[in-house]
């Protein structure tokens, strides 16, 4: 507390205004030390408040620190505010730019979504209420709307008299003569008490008049002839007919409510479909499985979303370890929709290929490639789930769904998939390029070579990463997870990054870095990690490891337990210098 008072006593000095925004960081950054969540984020607001245009990284930064505090409030809608400015403001190659991008994304997607949703929820609304609510409803809008315009008017016109009872002053002052001192003689611009002189000379004969110039003025002459002559009146263009502004017209309101059952059916639908959109959003780019099964939930009402919907909900309910909800909305999908493609797939069947002719794209099957597009292969594994195909699209996707696999889950896996293919859609062209990549890999998976167990590793520095912390069994894995969780915050702030703690064996634990791109960001996040004070006090006694891997290697290294094989590997292929 004493050095919260001596900081803040440093705001009240004049000569301090134009560094508040510095000395609100430091008083944001000194709370979150001691973990005062509620105090850091107002001082965060406050850095914002006054922040510097000579300095927009430091204002950028508690952007983006509010920013990342409120996403973890789940206040998405303020998060992706504060990302959106903080990512406008800094440098275009400054590395907070690039920190912010995946998150700032994902939440900007799902803004979009939510307003659809708003909209609809609000235009449901209005379609409930009869005629007269609704004409009582809007009259009392635009009676609020003039009367916050008559509010506005006034202001501006205290304003403009304040302003010209300044000028009156001044030039009073001015008139006594001594006053105006060695301001006498000066051009008017720089002669404060001449240029209130005329200001208000100007004012007494014109009265307020708009900022413009002569050009500016001939220029509106013009377009008002034109937009005159456009209505058909030749003869005199500067006439026209003047109504109500449709902002204050109640009918101009009426006029766009959407009324009767079918448009209520149609809003009904938009909105399901959001909800459905949303909650991938939710579960694929925010991490926010609560909020993905609520909108889940909704989306369960509509009858065209609800076999979807009922299906996320199984896989999100099993993700969460809840059996028996996640039983419950399997049974609905198999009784209640039995000849729906999402009941086929769980009673694993193979659904049939249809004709090609007058194929169209689903724009479920559009984002679909554009994530493998982007690699981002556990993400297409967990939309193919929840995504609405067509018939048609399914052979495609069913590739997809192998190369995803091959790339997750090893060479075992892999040629699996492209059996299933080969058997479940015989006579198409993916069934085709499935068998011949089958016979291809008859041989070796990825020819690294074998360590001294005998286990072959595959090496592929364009694939997803982690980062394996192998130490002691005697080291507190809590304080080590506690740790890396303030540095992910200090140094990763914006970056998906998941940690689990992993049992090995009687001598050995693991900790698992989640959510590294490729060998090159896993190799950037050891190097910071090992250099880590605050996270090496709690391994270096206990012959800590910091090992790269992949996904498909970490199932065969865990699955074998091949501490000794493993670490050759990292050896010759991950190297420390």
């Amino acid at each position: 507390l004493k050095l919260y008072k001596e900081l803040e006593r440093l705001l009240e000095e004049p000569k301090n205004k134009t560094y508040r925004d510095r000395i609100y960081t430091t008083l944001a950054q000194l709370a979150e030390s001691q973990e005062d969540e509620d105090r850091a984020l107002h001082y965060w607001s406050r850095a914002i408040a006054h922040g510097q245009s000579s300095r927009p990284v430091l204002h950028a930064q508690a952007y983006a620190a509010r920013g990342l505090k409120r996403f973890e409030q789940k206040n998405y809608r303020g998060a992706q505010n504060d990302l959106d400015s903080a990512y406008i403001l800094v440098p275009s190659k400054h590395p907070l730019r690039e920190s912010l991008g995946n998150k700032r994304k994902g939440l900007n997607d799902l803004i979009v979504v939510l307003e659809d949703i708003d909209r609809a929820d609000s235009l449901l609304v209005l379609n409930g209420k009869s005629e007269a609510e609704l004409k009582a409803y809007f009259e009392d809008y635009i009676k609020s709307l003039r009367k916050r315009i008559a509010e506005e008017e006034r202001q501006r016109e205290i304003e403009a008299l304040n302003q010209s009872l300044n000028a009156e002053a001044e030039l009073r002052a001015a008139a006594a003569g001594p006053s105006i001192g060695t301001q006498a003689g000066q051009w008017l611009f720089y002669n404060p008490s001449a240029r209130a002189r005329s200001i208000s000379e100007f004012q007494t004969k014109w009265g307020q008049r708009p900022n413009v110039d002569s050009w500016r003025l001939t220029s509106a002459s013009a377009n008002w002839a034109l937009e005159g002559m456009s209505e058909g009146d030749s003869a005199n263009p500067n006439v026209f007919e003047v109504g109500e502004d449709p902002a204050f017209d109640v009918n101009s309101y009426l006029s766009q409510v959407p009324r009767g059952e079918v448009a209520r059916d149609e809003l009904l639908q938009e909105k399901c479909e959001a909800q459905t959109k949303a909650a991938a959003i939710f579960r694929d780019q925010i991490g926010d499985l609560d909020a993905a099964l609520e909108m889940m939930v909704g989306a369960t009402n509509c009858a065209s979303e609800a076999p979807q919907a009922w299906f996320a909900r199984y896989h999100l309910h099993d993700k969460r370890d809840e059996d028996v909800l996640a039983n419950e909305a399997k049974q609905t999908v198999l009784t209640q929709y039995p000849a729906s493609i999402y009941a086929k797939m769980l009673r694993g069947e193979a659904i049939e290929d249809a004709s090609n002719e007058g194929f169209v794209a689903t724009d479920d099957f559009r984002h679909l490639i554009a994530l493998c597009e982007q690699t981002e292969w556990e993400k297409a594994l967990a939309f193919m789930s929840i995504g609405e195909f067509a018939a048609e699209e399914m052979p495609r996707i069913a590739f997809w769904r192998a190369k995803a696999i091959g790339a997750t889950q090893g060479l075992g896996a892999y040629k699996s998939a492209l059996q299933s293919i080969v058997d479940g859609y015989p006579n198409t062209p993916q069934a085709a390029t499935a068998l011949t990549y089958i016979t291809s890999l008859t041989g070796e998976w990825s020819p690294d070579g074998e360590n001294s167990s005998g286990i072959t590793y595959t090496e592929s520095s364009a694939a997803p990463h982690q980062l394996m912390i192998v130490f002691s069994s005697d080291g507190n894995p809590n304080d080590v997870r506690n740790a890396l969780a303030s540095f992910h915050q200090r140094y990763f702030a914006g970056v998906a990054l998941g940690m689990r703690i992993l049992p090995f064996d009687e001598r050995t634990q693991i900790i698992m870095i989640d959510g590294l791109q490729n060998a090159g960001d896993v190799m950037n996040y050891r190097t910071k990690v090992m250099r880590s004070t605050q996270v090496s006090q709690f391994l270096s006694p206990y012959g800590v490891k910091y090992w790269p891997i992949t996904v498909q290697n970490f199932t065969q290294f865990y699955t074998e337990k091949d501490l000794q094989g493993y670490s050759q590997f990292v050896e010759r292929v991950y190297p420390s210098k």
